[in-house]
C-alpha cells in the first residue's frame, strides 16, 4: 500500500471529491480497468463498488498522465505498472518513496519506474511528483465526511 495509514474505503462519489475527477473520468477508467473499486467489486445490480485510498491515488495518477498528454489507450499500463513500480521502489529503498519518479515506456507493454538518480540518464517520459500527490490524496481524504 502506498497510502498506509488510511483505515477507511470510499464509495463513488468519495473517490469523485478526492480526486478532482468527473463522473465520467472514473467511469471512463474504471471502463479500461485503469482503475477499480479494490476494497469491493460490484457482483450486480444494486451492488455498489468501495474503493481504498491507493484506488483514488490511481484516479489522481491517471488524471495526471492524460493531463500530460498520455492518451487513455497507454494509462492502464501506466497506472498499474506505475504503482507496483513504486511498491517496489520503496520496498528496495526500505523507505519512503522518491519525490518524484520518471515512468518511461521501456517496450510495447513495459513500463520502467526510475528514481531521482538515474532520471538524467533518462529525459524522455512522463514526470510524477509522488510526494506531492500522496500528500494532496490523504489531504482530500481527510476532507471528506
Amino acid at each position: 500500500m502506498l497510502i498506509p495509514d488510511v483505515n477507511r474505503d470510499f464509495s463513488f462519489s468519495d473517490v469523485l471529491q478526492a480526486s478532482g475527477a468527473t463522473r465520467s473520468d472514473l467511469m471512463s477508467l474504471l471502463r479500461a480497468h485503469v482503475v477499480k473499486g479494490s476494497a469491493k467489486e460490484t457482483t450486480g445490480k444494486g451492488d455498489h463498488r468501495r474503493f481504498t485510498a491507493d484506488d483514488v491515488l490511481a484516479v489522481r495518477m491517471a488524471l495526471e498522465l492524460k493531463r500530460q498528454g498520455v492518451g487513455s489507450r497507454y494509462q492502464r499500463a501506466l497506472v498499474t505498472e506505475a504503482l507496483s513500480g513504486l511498491m517496489r521502489v520503496s520496498r528496495r529503498l526500505g523507505q519512503a518513496l522518491p519525490p518524484a519518479v520518471l515512468v518511461r515506456a521501456a517496450g510495447p507493454r513495459a513500463v520502467e519506474v526510475l528514481v531521482p538518480e538515474r532520471i538524467e540518464s533518462a529525459p524522455t517520459g512522463v514526470l510524477l511528483n509522488v510526494a506531492t500527490m500522496i500528500t494532496e490524496t490523504k489531504d482530500a481524504i481527510a476532507r471528506l465526511p
